[in-house]
């Protein structure tokens, strides 16, 4: 019953703050163009700011119910605060920050997380890797409706799998229910945004937890996790096109007058490819919201997988 509760109370209000925040960044004109969509309708974007106040609240709630573990799940709420300020920061900068003065924040904040929490001196730089590496995964497995928050929220769940009878349990029932309140409106058709700042805030929220409980296994198994991220971001977009991995100079998909998305026709016939355009060329023309189950499935199918191998069945 009292998981219920937790997971109930989490979701709705973080509902309720994205749903002001989306209203806010609206009235503000703070939007972005859904630019797979036939009309290229305006909506809100960098609205994982509202990440903040749950992980702070969530945070501060379980530090009082758990005294013994209070100095590392208050340092999860700042690595959470941090990650999604430095995504807004970058979200509403008039010009856009190059990756240097993206990554020096993110590493000085992943080596000090990593300094307070790696089982070892020698771990502290793999977990510092591991600690911004998954958000920055979780920031490229991105651009289509709910991609990526839908995807977070599967590996989220299986979080919480894996961390029953531990002390970060119910941490893990809060991170769910966070991402999946803040997931709803960013499902098709999307009503607003995550931006960087709810990518790395969603990332680190995932990858700090799992960094808490200084198990070697769990880091391993994780990374196994984001395998099909990293089948995007290497696999594809960097073999097919690594001057532009975020696919800024091309439109990245074609939308056709039924809805239904394809891959786009080059001037030079070299496709540039990403997750979501490797299932567009195998299957053909499929509508947006299709693709992203797609890929759900395939991440759903990968963590059940590597539970199995690992046998945490």
């Amino acid at each position: 019953m009292l998981e219920l509760l937790v997971l109930a109370g989490f979701f709705f209000s973080t509902l309720l703050v994205t749903h002001a925040v989306v209203q806010y960044h609206q009235a503000k004109g703070f939007t972005g163009i859904d630019v797979n969509k036939p009309r290229k309708p305006k909506i809100p974007e960098g609205t994982g700011i509202a990440l903040i106040p749950s992980a702070l609240a969530g945070a501060l709630l379980l530090a009082a119910w758990n005294p013994s573990e209070r100095i590392a799940i208050l340092s999860w709420g700042a690595l959470v605060s941090a990650f999604t300020l430095i995504g807004y920061w970058d979200d509403t900068s008039k010009k856009k920050l190059g990756w240097i003065p993206r990554t020096l924040p993110v590493m000085a904040v992943s080596i000090a997380f990593a300094w307070m929490h790696a089982p070892s001196m020698e771990w502290v730089l793999p977990l510092a890797l591991f600690v911004a590496g998954i958000p920055a995964l979780t920031n490229t497995f991105e651009g289509l409706n709910g991609w990526a928050t839908g995807s977070t929220a599967v590996i989220a769940l299986f979080s919480v799998y894996v961390l029953w009878n531990t002390p970060y349990y119910f941490l893990s029932l809060i991170t769910l229910a966070i991402i999946a309140g803040f997931a709803v409106l960013n499902q098709f058709p999307a009503r607003m945004f995550p931006g960087d700042a709810g990518t790395l805030g969603m990332g680190s929220a995932l990858a700090g937890m799992i960094a808490l409980t200084q198990e070697h296994g769990l880091y391993v198994l994780f990374t196994l996790f984001y395998l099909p991220h990293l089948a995007d971001v290497l696999g594809f977009k960097f073999l097919s096109n690594a001057k532009d991995m975020s696919q800024k100079k091309f439109a990245p998909y074609s939308v056709l007058k039924d809805g239904r998305i394809a891959v786009p026709e080059y001037a030079d016939g070299r496709i540039r490819y990403d997750f979501a355009k490797a299932i567009l060329r195998m299957l053909g023309p499929l509508h947006e919201r299709h693709v992203v189950w797609i890929i759900w499935g395939v991440v759903v199918l990968n963590g059940l997988f590597w539970l199995a191998v690992t046998g945490r069945f």
